[in-house]
């Protein structure tokens, strides 16, 4: 057992040297470090937490997938991060998709000189699919139908299919009697666009009311779940979503064990929610006590994606102390609307695996146990906040 643990921290310490050597990304003055806690490995080979996935396949089918995509994803991560920073991309870049573990870039363009630079910058085994339309022009497009949505004040939202090169609009069944419903649907009825009608768009905030197996806010008086523990400066900080503390932070945002507030983990330092603020994505963190430590169970960290972009296809698993669930990544750039609020959550990542009431705060691991984002709305498909947006914040 010791030496498979030396192993890991051996193999964790080589990966964190490539990873920084040559990914090019800097994370300016602040140091963060990853703290290992108890994988809840054990907990699932014993059936002392459910997993489930929505595609069928078994955990350890799962595992093997992600380890598989691993260094496709960290490849990926760092080709494209200047892009996404930029807000510009390669007119020959249409997306990128996994089919299986094999990564798929899709091109515009089939010249040798193109597929050439495709193969030097994302590996010489990716797949090359042609497609249509850029990933550019999919942007531009997507967002001409939130302005026009907005301006004729439909309940939509738009995100982009990779993988069929195309534009997503969902439409609330209420907005069909819209008195600006007509000519939105006359302007965007052609592709690369693809009405769908869904009955609303809000999703639920996978908090609980009540206890469980989790921590418990006050206020508000919910029960969710830790997400992952980071040293960040030297200092211990729990990563959590945002709308977890309803907003509260400071030291009267405390957050216990349990509902009988018996033993207190810390409190909530940071979040970015305002019920009725939009914000880019939905997370918060928590300051814990110095007598506080992981606990078994939580998702063990090895590494961070740190790509604003994730391929379609991707497989992420969201782990948490009541429940475990893997899927794919379907979309990125999403706009969430949380039942209750007037706010909007942006740049939210969905997937297409569940989530209890409950769970939000989990972490949501993708590769090789790369943290990928934290759990905020939905019980599936479910969204959560990139790692991306997260770490620009943390201090």
């Amino acid at each position: 057992y010791a030496m498979k643990q030396l192993k890991k921290v051996l193999c964790l310490f080589v990966f964190v040297l490539l990873f920084f050597a040559f990914s090019g990304i800097a994370f300016a003055s602040v140091n963060i470090e990853i703290i290992s806690t108890p994988d809840i490995d054990t907990a699932i080979e014993n059936r002392e937490v459910p997993f489930s996935d929505s595609h069928g396949r078994t955990y350890e089918e799962v595992i093997n997938t992600m380890k598989a995509q691993h260094d496709y994803l960290v490849k990926f991560a760092e080709v494209t991060n200047e892009w996404v920073k930029n807000n510009t991309f390669p007119e020959y870049f249409a997306g990128a998709y996994f089919n299986g573990t094999k990564l798929t870039i899709q091109s515009t363009s089939n010249e040798a000189a193109v597929i050439q630079t495709i193969k030097s910058l994302f590996g010489g085994d990716v797949a090359i699919a042609s497609a249509q339309r850029s990933y550019s022009h999919l942007l531009e497009k997507k967002m001409q139908v939130i302005a026009d949505a907005k301006d004729r004040s439909l309940d939509s939202r738009a995100w982009i299919d990779m993988k069929a090169n195309s534009v997503v609009i969902e439409i609330a069944e209420e907005s069909r009697r819209a008195d600006g419903y007509a000519g939105f649907i006359n302007r965007f009825n052609n592709a690369p666009f693809v009405i769908r009608y869904v009955d609303s768009l809000e999703v639920t905030p996978t908090r609980a009311i009540g206890n469980n197996t989790g921590c418990y806010y006050e206020p508000p008086n919910h029960t969710s779940s830790l997400g992952c523990w980071l040293t960040i400066n030297g200092v211990n900080k729990i990563l959590t979503a945002g709308h977890c503390s309803g907003g509260a932070s400071g030291t009267n945002a405390k957050v216990y064990t349990s509902s009988s507030k018996s033993t207190q983990i810390g409190y909530v330092q940071y979040t970015n929610y305002n019920p009725s603020v939009d914000s880019v994505g939905d997370f918060g963190w928590i300051l814990p006590l110095s007598s506080h430590t992981p606990a078994t169970g939580n998702q063990l960290i090895e590494g961070l994606y740190p790509g604003g972009l994730v391929p379609q296809g991707a497989t992420v698993i969201r782990s948490g102390k009541n429940s475990m669930s893997s899927g794919v990544v379907i979309s990125t750039g999403e706009e969430v609307s949380y039942i209750g609020d007037t706010g909007k959550r942006t740049n939210m990542v969905k997937a297409s695996y569940s989530t209890t009431v409950g769970e939000s705060g989990n972490a949501v691991v993708a590769g090789d146990n790369l943290l990928c984002g934290i759990q905020g709305g939905g019980t599936g498909p479910s969204y959560f906040t990139p790692w991306s947006v997260i770490q620009p914040h943390l201090y």
